[in-house]
């Protein structure tokens, strides 16, 4: 058994998590060792108290079904909680002894603070000035009952922890009785308190990056960024314990859980499933035959749920915002203040160069078959690319390097041998301050490297140059959901973060930033070392949003700026591809020749039907446009590209009647078809955080063009306010999205 293997099988949160499910916790268990003489002597603990819903309400741990509806207790490290311990007879602190014990688990220890071992003593007291260490002291002895009050360090490791009493007399201390609670203590990281490294101090941004269960991750393109509803459901009874079982799964040491930084490094390797058979196996290929389509998750309980129940073994399949959704989850859950982040037009960056390397031969074709990386020649833009930010004080960078840290679990690059990213500090990003720790070069070409095409020249020592290209901005626009607003049908819930990643595109502090990042990479310096000359000009247009089933038109505008006329060979293609840049398939191409006159300016034109597209989409029906001219009297060449998302219909949504629990409940979903073909093998997928579980609803063939009014029930499992989320899906049109806020009724 390697050591992964040992992890799970010892793993507190998988035992609870198994005792959950299959409902068969185990019972309290009273341990005797010492001579057999004393047996009845020693005082004896009949039960403990663990008041569950009671301390939540000081711990912010209330929504929690774990305390709720099983009374787990659940706590946030830093504070205070209460328990009562019930022995046999009375207990008297001068002639008796009592011990607690909180234990981590396997590979626990005192000296590394994984297990807390704390007597009680006639003059315990808690110094709550300062948190850094356990402590505990009597609230109330009286009779057989006596109520302690326990401090948890505000540093310590996060995690599920077996509680044990022991009990003795002062006499005899080898004589010792012990009684094991049921069920763990899960502490948690406490974003309320001043004294922890995650303290968020703005009531609005807690109750979104800890509080809120649903929620959207921005997707599209940066024309056309449009939300994917999703429920993160970190409260399902199910959810705490596996995010923790993802931790016991990690190379992460005991000693290391109560450091956030090295935590949410820890996450962002272990959500994908290469180097740890981490949570999800990441998929851009567009087949799923045997596993879950990407599109076709609604949230991330079925899929931790999933993970747990099968011991560890990666699920399929995620793409780079489902990843980043269960990144939410886990870190919500734990009590790390965390978002969901969209990068449009987001750079990778694979050789440190800062720049995004594009290579092509003289008659415009793209070389994708090139076998040297060095080169850079594996670098590529994602329509839109999801991270996480995490909230946290950083100790260990210089000050002012603090706040939001960005973290990746999508793999792409290795980082101390392993696919993880982060935390890197965002101000870092923006100031391009490469050398910090961790991943910062990565973080900063993903949103500010620029795109540096290269043509074929037999001329040049290593068979390349540099071609003027119009500027195409990475890193567009950066997104996340703005706390405290909810917008069910529109986008007015979306914050813009891209100043705080970088500084207006262009302008001196931004090229000051770059130039910065430049001069810690060599090879970026070599590629910075060029200069721009031309005189014609040239501009890819926009394209504005186009309706799924609409042609489309990509439009450029040349200026000879001479006195002379200037011949353009010239080559304009469309093409689909994946959201990650990767090219599906040729939809339309055109070249020849082209005269401008002296100072004359014209436009040339591409259309493209419907007819010409529609098989040749691939999901998120994403569309390039790519142009390549060459002046042939001054050999300038120049190159542009353009990326746009067709426009699909949203779900409306109305509930039927009042929705009261276990009763049968409906809601009326509407769209219309906007394409003049049939779609088959549809279905809904439903999900309602805390009331409804993640259902699919198989759906009839939907006519060309018809106007589509289903009635969908469900059964609520629990009274309370929540938001449903519907997708739905079928062969021809994927990924139509709505949400509902409703109320349960008991």
């Amino acid at each position: 058994m390697d050591q992964r293997d040992q992890s799970v099988a010892n793993s507190i949160s998988l035992g609870h998590y198994n005792s959950l499910i299959l409902n068969r916790i185990n019972q309290d268990v009273d341990d005797f060792t010492g001579p057999d003489s004393l047996k009845d002597a020693v005082i004896g603990v009949v039960g403990v108290e663990a008041y569950a819903v009671h301390n939540a309400i000081n711990h912010h741990t209330g929504k929690f079904a774990l305390v709720s509806e099983h009374q787990v207790p659940v706590w946030r490290r830093g504070q205070t909680a209460l328990i009562t311990v019930t022995t046999s007879q009375p207990f008297n602190v001068k002639t008796h002894k009592m011990r607690v014990t909180f234990d981590f688990g396997v590979g626990s220890s005192v000296p590394q603070g994984t297990k807390i071992v704390m007597d009680l003593q006639e003059n315990s007291h808690i110094d709550l000035s300062s948190t850094k260490q356990w402590g505990m002291q009597a609230q109330l002895s009286q009779g057989n009952i006596t109520v302690l009050e326990i401090l948890s360090s505000s540093t310590t490791a996060v995690g599920a922890y077996k509680i044990t009493v022991e009990t003795s007399i002062r006499s005899n201390p080898q004589a010792i009785k012990k009684f094991k609670v049921r069920d763990p203590v899960y502490i948690l990281f406490n974003p309320w308190s001043t004294d922890d490294l995650v303290y968020m101090p703005k009531d609005q941004e807690l109750e979104e990056y800890i509080d809120n269960d649903t929620g959207k991750v921005w997707v599209g393109t940066y024309r056309q960024i449009r939300s994917r509803p999703w429920v993160f459901g970190q409260f399902e009874d199910a959810i705490l314990p596996a995010a923790f079982f993802v931790l016991d799964s990690s190379s992460l040491l005991p000693v290391d859980r109560g450091n956030p930084i090295k935590v949410s490094r820890a996450i962002s390797a272990m959500v994908n499933d290469i180097d740890d058979r981490g949570v999800i196996s990441g998929n851009w290929s567009g087949k799923y035959k045997n596993g879950t389509a990407p599109t076709d998750w609604t949230g991330s309980a079925a899929i931790l749920e999933q993970y747990v129940a099968n011991r560890g073994r990666p699920v399929k399949y995620g793409q780079c915002w489902v990843f980043s959704a269960v990144v939410t989850t886990i870190c919500r859950a734990i009590g790390l203040p965390c978002r969901s982040v969209s990068n449009f037009v987001s750079g990778h960056d694979t050789n440190q160069s800062l720049t995004i390397d594009k290579f092509f031969a003289k008659t415009g074709k793209r070389l994708e078959g090139l076998r040297r990386p060095e080169l850079g020649v594996n670098d590529s833009i994602w329509n839109f690319h999801v991270w996480n930010e995490v909230f946290m004080a950083r100790p260990d960078l210089p000050k002012g390097y603090g706040g939001w840290q960005a973290i990746d679990s999508t793999p792409q690059e290795v980082s101390d041998r392993k696919f993880q990213c982060g935390p890197a500090s965002v101000v870092a990003v923006k100031n391009g301050m490469i050398g910090l720790g961790y991943d910062v070069h990565f973080l900063f070409a993903e949103v500010n490297a620029d795109l540096v095409h290269f043509v074929e020249d037999e001329e040049s020592v290593w068979g390349f140059r540099r071609t003027s290209s119009n500027y195409y901005h990475v890193g567009r626009q950066i997104v996340t959901k703005s706390a405290g607003i909810e917008d069910h049908y529109g986008n007015s819930d979306l914050e813009d973060l891209t100043p705080f990643y970088k500084n207006t595109e262009g302008g001196a502090t931004e090229r000051s930033a770059v130039l910065h990042a430049v001069r810690g990479s060599e090879r970026a310096r070599e590629i910075y070392d060029y200069e721009d000359s031309s005189d014609v000009i040239f501009k890819l247009e926009d394209i504005d949003e186009i309706k799924f089933g609409e042609p489309y038109r990509a439009k450029i505008v040349l200026e000879n700026t001479t006195d002379s006329k200037r011949t353009m060979s010239v080559l304009v293609s469309s093409y689909s591809i994946h959201y990650n840049g990767v090219k599906a398939k040729q939809i339309k191409e055109a070249r020849g020749q082209f005269t401008l006159q002296p100072k004359e300016k014209d436009t040339l034109v591409l259309t493209v039907t419907p007819g010409e597209y529609m098989d040749k989409l691939v999901e998120y029906c994403m569309v390039k446009i790519y142009s390549m001219i060459r002046v042939v009297e001054t050999d300038q060449t120049w190159t542009d590209e353009d990326d746009f998302m067709m426009d699909k219909p949203r779900l409306d949504m109305e509930l039927v009647g009042e929705a009261k629990r276990k009763t049968l409940c409906q809601v009326k979903v509407s769209f219309t078809n906007p394409l003049p073909i049939a779609l088959t093998e549809c279905f809904f997928m439903l999900e309602a955080p805390g009331i409804l579980r993640e259902v699919k609803k198989a759906y009839r063939d939907v006519a060309p063009k018809e106007k589509v009014e289903s009635v969908i029930g469900f059964y609520p499992r629990r009274a309370g306010s929540t938001k449903l989320v519907v997708r739905f899906n079928s062969m021809d049109m994927l990924d139509v999205n709505g949400t509902l806020a409703i109320r349960i009724l008991a």
